[in-house]
């Protein structure tokens, strides 16, 4: 599965190099644009209702909650629903993965903390002098964020925290 934003030219790469790889678009950048497009009045609840799309029980509840913030905004923001609508196969292709994964999937974000943790390291010197300073800067920090999650099990702690809430519930 590729895990993306919206960038034309990584939606385009994907589709060329990988062909029908299921394709990922980041709820969070989705949101982010969303949340900008619409006035400031109804920024809360546009988000609120949209979230319920992703955060659905299965593809099933996500597809009608899709059609429920569809019939509530189209006559306000036909622009913005449309986008959502022409990229919702790619919004909701995280429910293809097991559930205990879609947190992480549904989102670029972990993958961006990879990213922001090597822009930080580079810090100071604004690029690499050669490819072994380069290579040095990607070891260190994969190496510390292996050593990080190395004694975290987050299948076992996505577990118990559905177990908790259940229990509250």
């Amino acid at each position: 599965m590729v895990i993306s934003d919206e960038h034309k030219g990584l939606l385009s790469a994907a589709q060329e190099m990988l062909g029908d790889v299921p394709h990922q678009l980041c709820w969070a950048h989705r949101c982010r644009n969303v949340r900008k497009a619409v006035g400031v009045c109804d920024r809360q609840v546009v988000i609120a209702s949209i979230r319920q799309v992703y955060q659905a029980a299965n593809l099933g509840a996500a597809k009608d909650a899709l059609r429920r913030w569809r019939a509530r905004w189209q006559d306000k923001y036909p622009n913005v629903v449309a986008s959502v609508e022409e990229d919702s196969g790619r919004l909701l292709a995280f429910y293809a993965c097991p559930e205990l994964h879609w947190e992480y999937v549904r989102t670029s974000n972990p993958i961006e903390r990879v990213f922001r943790e090597l822009r930080r390291s580079q810090f100071g010197c604004g690029a690499f002098a050669n490819r072994d300073a380069c290579n040095r800067a990607v070891y260190r920090v994969f190496s510390w964020l292996n050593d990080l999650w190395s004694d975290k099990d987050i299948w076992q702690l996505r577990i118990r925290k559905r177990k908790q809430l259940e229990m509250a519930a």
